[in-house]
């Protein structure tokens, strides 16, 4: 939702770099993996994706085939080209570090959707991205599941969110289901 938002919610023609494909690090599961989700949603919108993951990217070809719309790179770099933004979807320890100047130059649009915070955003703001992140809030009371919600790096912040403001939330009427795309604001009502 956050990448609709953020170009205007017209992804037609847009190409999505996207690092990661199995649900977590050191395995080539997807059955689960959130990267599902969003490539479909990206595809059903119009846009395209050129995905790297160190391991998973033979499942997900067996997943998905051969399709116009997507483009498995060989490396992460590889992945960036000709891409219009970043999406980081699994924390792999190569993903970690990488040449923020070199993903600027590369993307037509300076910016990062880090799902799994794995970014340091005053570093990704001084190279000149804009990022957005993801906050995960595990094992929250009556909710019974995790749930991740993201921003924008210079949007509201979410100081303090415990539990019980999840509990008191969901209970309160939030009762939509929260993916790592989805915008929470604290204070605020669910932008869904």
């Amino acid at each position: 939702k956050k990448i609709g938002e953020y170009f205007d919610g017209d992804l037609s023609g847009k190409t999505i770099a996207l690092w990661g494909l199995a649900f977590k690090p050191n395995t080539d599961d997807m059955r689960a993996a959130s990267s599902r989700t969003l490539m479909e949603a990206l595809w059903e919108a119009g846009a395209s994706v050129r995905a790297f993951d160190p391991v998973a990217h033979e499942e997900a070809r067996r997943i998905y085939g051969d399709r116009a719309d997507l483009h498995l790179c060989a490396h992460a770099e590889e992945a960036l080209d000709g891409a219009d933004a970043l999406a980081v979807v699994t924390e792999w320890i190569e993903f970690r570090s990488p040449d923020f100047d070199e993903i600027r130059e590369k993307l037509t649009y300076p910016a990062i959707f880090d799902g799994r915070n794995i970014y340091d955003p005053n570093v990704v703001a001084n190279a000149g991205l804009t990022m957005f992140k993801s906050v995960a809030i595990l094992g929250a009371g009556s909710v019974g599941m995790s749930h991740a919600f993201s921003q924008p790096h210079d949007g509201y912040t979410l100081c303090g969110l415990s539990e019980s403001n999840v509990t008191a939330g969901v209970q309160g009427g939030w009762d939509q289901k929260f993916d790592v795309w989805d915008t929470f604001i604290v204070g605020g009502s669910p932008d869904v």
